[in-house]
């Protein structure tokens, strides 16, 4: 069940984190993005947060900030399922394109957002550190 990111759970989100490699927020990065115009949705298996998308928020677009899924939860659908949780509220807001950027190395999470409608706009030299890396941003128009 795909729901609104709460304070408390805060703690599995960055237990997902540490296991997935994520670009880590950590406990006051989350609390800081849930009290601004950021929105985040968790995943929640038999009481268990196993996944969790950011994103920001601002006029007509939204910016996917970060997306991960606990290891033994991937492949599972859940990700699919915060994807187009996160399309849906976009579109209630009347908002018209989702914009994200992933590690141009990541083929695996590149042809993820490619199934969900994404593509390639352009790319961001050495936009990633340890390690350096290209990064490639991605959008999806809503209809």
């Amino acid at each position: 069940m795909v729901r609104s990111m709460e304070l408390s759970d805060i703690p599995a989100v960055c237990e997902i984190e540490k296991q997935t490699g994520v670009c880590v927020w950590g406990v006051e990065g989350y609390r800081e993005a849930l009290s601004n115009e950021y929105v985040g949705l968790v995943y929640e298996k038999c009481g268990l947060v196993v996944g969790f998308i950011v994103a920001k928020f601002a006029l007509e677009e939204v910016e996917i900030l970060n997306l991960a899924v606990a290891p033994e939860w991937q492949r599972c659908g859940v990700g699919s399922q915060l994807v187009e949780a996160c399309k849906e509220l976009a579109k209630s807001k009347g908002v018209r394109e989702i914009w994200l950027d992933v590690r141009k190395s990541n083929l695996k999470a590149r042809s993820f957002y490619e199934k969900h409608g994404f593509s390639v706009v352009f790319e961001r030299r050495r936009f990633y550190r340890n390690p350096d890396e290209d990064a490639v941003v991605m959008m999806c128009r809503i209809e």
